[in-house]
């Protein structure tokens, strides 16, 4: 498949660009924009639910629990680290 041709524009120099062409600029950018504000949402909540693990984590070993992660007992004197 051919790659369609990109065409570069200033976005000072509205004169150059066709109702059709400011139309479809919007519609990127605002689709651009949507995709960046949906990602930073979702990186928000992936570190909610690891501090909430963390947490859970920490309070289970403090009450006395054995907590196994990948197959190793973890106690108190052990480090959690959570990754992303």
């Amino acid at each position: 498949m051919k790659p369609e041709t990109i065409k570069k524009i200033s976005l000072l120099d509205f004169d150059s660009l066709s109702t059709d062409e400011m139309g479809a600029l919007i519609d990127a950018l605002t689709e651009l924009h949507k995709e960046r504000v949906n990602h930073e949402k979702r990186r928000k909540k992936a570190e909610e639910y690891a501090t909430r693990i963390y947490d859970l984590i920490s309070e289970a070993l403090y009450d006395g629990f054995n907590v196994m992660i990948d197959s190793k007992v973890l106690n108190q004197n052990c480090d959690v680290e959570v990754y992303d």
